[in-house]
């Protein structure tokens, strides 16, 4: 059984730079799986239709572990100091 790939984001966190090169590896030059998803914020849907995909992730949100079988998540942290300053720009 293969593991499923998750990345869980939060708002100004690489966010669109990380979509935008998932979306050119996974959707556009390799034919792996059905490719890369981005479920914004909606968790139900994501539960639904992650295992669809090589690679889902998803915005704000706890994820419920037990409910996603075999998988490998990933997360990006950033510095809230920057993300005060980023925010004000």
């Amino acid at each position: 059984m293969r593991s499923h790939l998750i990345h869980c984001s939060y708002h100004k966190c690489l966010t669109v730079y990380y979509g935008r090169i998932m979306k050119a590896v996974f959707n556009r030059c390799l034919s792996w799986s059905s490719g890369y998803r981005h479920f914004n914020s909606h968790l139900e849907d994501f539960y639904q239709a992650f295992s669809k995909h090589r690679i889902a992730s998803v915005n704000n949100r706890a994820l419920d572990l037990e409910r996603l079988g075999q998988f490998r998540i990933s997360r990006f942290v950033r510095d809230p100091r920057d993300l005060v300053v980023s925010g004000y720009f």
